[in-house]
């Protein structure tokens, strides 16, 4: 089956003596690799009646979709998928509604200085025949593994209400962040997710939230347990940093010396990637070296640090801890 493959092109160029950057958007036809189902069995179910599950194919979760023109393969994150780290880039929608027609891109500039418009189209040809697949008639898309999302907003340090305990079922090729601070847990630890759900609760004395296996009123049924491989954890740890990251360099001019160089090694950290469990680890280490100026809130810190901790261990246990966090 032939699917014509969205993506965005860079193109760059002078018009009026001035140079400027145009996104551009662009498709391309690819010839999309059958499967047999045989080879694809059902991994992970959802919802109460058990019609809902992906496949495990290519050492990851599928899912059917009837969507395969190039405005509902947008809807379904392929440009943020294509362009990689969906967490720091617009909706790919947002992006792909706000490009320029390639042809269009073109024409406006008397001079070209770069059109990357080829690599990005043979980049998107390749990902597409490894994320996408048919069998018969039916299409698939790769898709990010099942997993609970306990999230909540802040205010000054400080949870801003009650936090959310969800079963989060792929829907697309990408995780879309669906709230500001977010804790990650794997299909087959909701017990985890509980008790992160329940610290949060507690520790910021929501009297009257929901007990936290009342929210969730069936788990996930798992057929094949290896399948449940992805490290949330890790990806909570990242997202923890990131914030921290950012929130130390509005902060540099109050730090210490010794606080600057751990935000610097932090930094470091988070641009090269925490993908593993080792390297949350590593990245929980250098946090739990920071020491507090005294016109830093204590809450920052602590806040970022427990999520470290609850990232990897599901729970802090020091919650009533006015500054810090355990040590691993």
């Amino acid at each position: 089956m032939r699917i014509e493959i969205p993506f965005i092109s860079d193109v760059v160029g002078v018009s009026d003596g001035l140079q400027d950057h145009v996104n551009a958007k662009a498709t391309t036809q690819v010839d999309i690799p059958e499967i047999d189902l045989r080879d694809a069995p059902e991994a992970i179910f959802w919802k109460d009646d058990g019609g809902c599950f992906t496949r495990w194919h290519d050492h990851g979760h599928w899912i059917e979709t009837a969507a395969h023109a190039p405005k509902d393969l947008v809807q379904l994150g392929i440009i943020e998928a294509i362009r990689g780290e969906p967490e720091r880039h617009k909706a790919g929608n947002q992006l792909w509604s706000g490009a320029m027609p390639l042809g269009a891109a073109r024409r406006q500039f008397a001079d070209i200085e770069c059109d990357n418009t080829s690599e990005i189209g043979h980049r998107a040809s390749e990902w597409a025949k490894s994320n996408i697949a048919v069998a018969g008639d039916a299409v698939f898309i790769r898709c990010p593994e099942p997993h609970y999302v306990v999230g909540c907003t802040m205010r000054n340090g400080q949870a801003a209400g009650p936090p959310t305990l969800e079963r989060v079922a792929p829907s697309g090729f990408v995780r879309r962040k669906a709230f500001p601070i977010e804790h990650l847990v794997a299909a087959d630890e909701l017990e985890v997710a509980c008790a992160i759900h329940a610290r949060i609760v507690d520790d910021g004395g929501f009297t009257h939230c929901p007990d936290s296996h009342s929210i969730i009123m069936s788990d996930f049924d798992i057929s094949i347990p290896e399948s449940v491989r992805h490290p949330w954890h890790a990806v909570s740890a990242a997202l923890a940093v990131d914030r921290l990251v950012d929130a130390g360099r509005e902060r540099l001019d109050q730090m210490s010396t010794d606080d600057i160089r751990q935000w610097i090694s932090l930094a470091r950290m988070r641009n090269a990637g925490i993908d593993t469990e080792e390297k949350a680890l590593a990245a929980m280490e250098v946090v739990d070296r920071l020491q507090l100026s005294l016109r830093v809130s204590p809450v920052l810190v602590r806040q970022f640090r427990d999520r470290l901790h609850m990232s990897v261990y599901g729970v802090n246990p020091n919650r009533h801890m006015t500054t810090g966090g355990p040590t691993p």
